[in-house]
C-alpha cells in the first residue's frame, strides 16, 4: 500500500501553497483538507486536535505499515514539510535538494535558503499583511508603514535580481526547494501590482520559467477561486 498523505491548510496561506507546490513537483497523490483561516476554524476542535497552536499547514503522512508522521506548520515549518517530502520521496518527481555529497552545492543551497527566509519572505510578508490582509480583517492601515515595507521589498528584490543575473535558479542551474519557497511571494506581490518586476529583468526571467512549470500551473489552478474570493 502506498503512503496516504493529507495536507490541512487554507489556500490564502502562502505556507499552505508552499506545501501544495512541493507536492505537485513531486507528483504525489494527496488529500487536501480545507481549513478557512478567517472563519476561526483553526482554533476549533479539528485543528486544536492537530496542532497545539491551531496553525496551518499540517501534513500527515501514513506509510504502508500504518505509521503516521505529522508535521505541524507555520511560517518556518512549511519549509520543514517540503523538506520532508523532498527527502522521503527523493526518487519521485522533481529532485528538489542538492546532492548531499557535493558540499559546495549544499552550502549554496543553505545560503539561498537563508536569503529567501530572511529577506524575500520576511519583507514580503510584512508588506502583504499591511497592504492586503489588514484591510480585510479591519486592522488599521498606516500608509507610511506600507510605503516603508514596500521600500524594503523592492530593495530586496533588486538583490535577488542581481543574484539571478548569474544563474538560472536561486541555487544555481537546477530548480530546487528554494525556488518552490520563493514562488508564492512573487506571485502575491504581482497580485498587488502586475508591474512589480518591471526593470528586474533577471528576476522576471526566473519568474517566467517558474510560473510556466506544470506543477505551478496545477497549484494556481487550485488556489484561483480562493484568491478571487478575497479580492
Amino acid at each position: 500500500m502506498a503512503s496516504i498523505i493529507k495536507l490541512y491548510g487554507d489556500f490564502f496561506s502562502p505556507f499552505t501553497i508552499i506545501c501544495l507546490f512541493t507536492l505537485h513537483e513531486k507528483g504525489l497523490s494527496f488529500e487536501y483538507v480545507d481549513v478557512k483561516l478567517f472563519s476561526h476554524e483553526t482554533k476549533r476542535d479539528l485543528m486544536n486536535a492537530k496542532h497545539p497552536f491551531g496553525k496551518v499547514p499540517i501534513l500527515e503522512d501514513i506509510d504502508a505499515d500504518g505509521n503516521m508522521t505529522k508535521i505541524c506548520g507555520s511560517r518556518t515549518h512549511s519549509r520543514a514539510i517540503s523538506r520532508w517530502l523532498a527527502v522521503k520521496y527523493a526518487s519521485e518527481g522533481t529532485a528538489l535538494l542538492p546532492n548531499f555529497e557535493d558540499y559546495k552545492a549544499v552550502a549554496q543551497f543553505e545560503e539561498a535558503a537563508c536569503f529567501e527566509s530572511s529577506y524575500l519572505a520576511a519583507s514580503s510578508i510584512t508588506y502583504l499583511k499591511q497592504k492586503v490582509v489588514h484591510p480585510k480583517i479591519g486592522v488599521p492601515v498606516y500608509p507610511e508603514a506600507i510605503e516603508e515595507s514596500l521600500r524594503q521589498v523592492k530593495g530586496n528584490l533588486q538583490v535577488f535580481d542581481r543574484i539571478l543575473s548569474a544563474r538560472q535558479y536561486l541555487t544555481g542551474n537546477n530548480f530546487s526547494l528554494i525556488d518552490v519557497w520563493s514562488a508564492i511571494f512573487i506571485y502575491c506581490l504581482l497580485e498587488t501590482d502586475p508591474e512589480f518586476l518591471q526593470d528586474l529583468s533577471s528576476l522576471a526571467s526566473w519568474w517566467k520559467g517558474v510560473s510556466s512549470r506544470p506543477a505551478w500551473q496545477r497549484t494556481t489552478a487550485q488556489i484561483a477561486s480562493r484568491w478571487e474570493a478575497m479580492k
